[in-house]
């Protein structure tokens, strides 16, 4: 009786600690929206208004501060000259001074990889945004995610779609706008990635386009120059 009592008290220490070494992964995926991520720096945001938008940045330099709201608004009015929408209040946006302070943001949930130029969510419709490694290329992706801003506010807003109807778009679709409308019709790096695909016969037709193993940045943007142009 002492032998089988034993036996079963061992049995019962190793189911306690197995669920000991799952508790703490169940808890990690427990944390949502980014709550988890970790937070090395503590930013110290601050509040600027532009006509369209409001910018919420720890950044000490007032004249970059301004500039980037004048960069915004500059594609406010391109976009909506094309998309012939606004939005009915101003439009957040959040400004990281590097990369790495940016993947650190609670905006967004989820972890960010270093791939990621800038993020547009849309629950609030935030722009989330790092200064790049040049002012060209921090333009580029203002202007790309801004577009996103413009369509997520069309759907999210319109008299027969919602948030849920988001999923419905087809990504390349939507990248592919961001590109062509932050960059124009004529690029020659889109153009290198089509000469290559015509050169190797892997043109793909549009049901294709939902394979991730086609770029939907380069592929959509040159969908919408070939349509536009056409």
């Amino acid at each position: 009786m002492f032998i089988y009592k034993r036996f079963i008290m061992k049995g019962l220490f190793r189911v306690m600690g197995m669920v000991l070494l799952l508790l703490p992964a169940w808890q990690a995926e427990a944390q949502m929206f980014g709550q988890n991520k970790p937070r090395y720096q503590r930013f110290d945001f601050e509040v600027w208004e532009s006509p369209h938008f409001t910018c919420y940045t720890y950044l000490k330099n007032p004249d970059r501060i301004r500039e980037l709201a004048t960069w915004a608004e500059h594609w406010y009015g391109l976009h909506l000259a094309v998309l012939e929408d606004t939005f009915p209040q101003r439009n957040p946006v959040l400004w990281y001074n590097h990369h790495a302070h940016f993947q650190q943001t609670n905006a967004i949930m989820g972890l960010i990889g270093q791939g990621t130029g800038g993020v547009t969510e849309a629950f609030k419709n935030r722009v989330v945004h790092p200064l790049m490694m040049t002012r060209k290329a921090t333009h580029h992706v203002l202007g790309h995610e801004l577009v996103h801003a413009f369509q997520y506010n069309m759907v999210i807003r319109g008299d027969s779609t919602g948030l849920e109807n988001l999923a419905n778009l087809p990504l390349w679709l939507v990248e592919g706008l961001a590109e062509y409308l932050s960059i124009g019709r004529r690029d020659a790096h889109t153009s290198l990635w089509m000469r290559d695909a015509w050169l190797h016969d892997r043109i793909p037709s549009l049901g294709d386009l939902n394979d991730p193993r086609y770029f939907r940045y380069r592929y959509g943007q040159a969908f919408w120059s070939f349509m536009t142009g056409t």
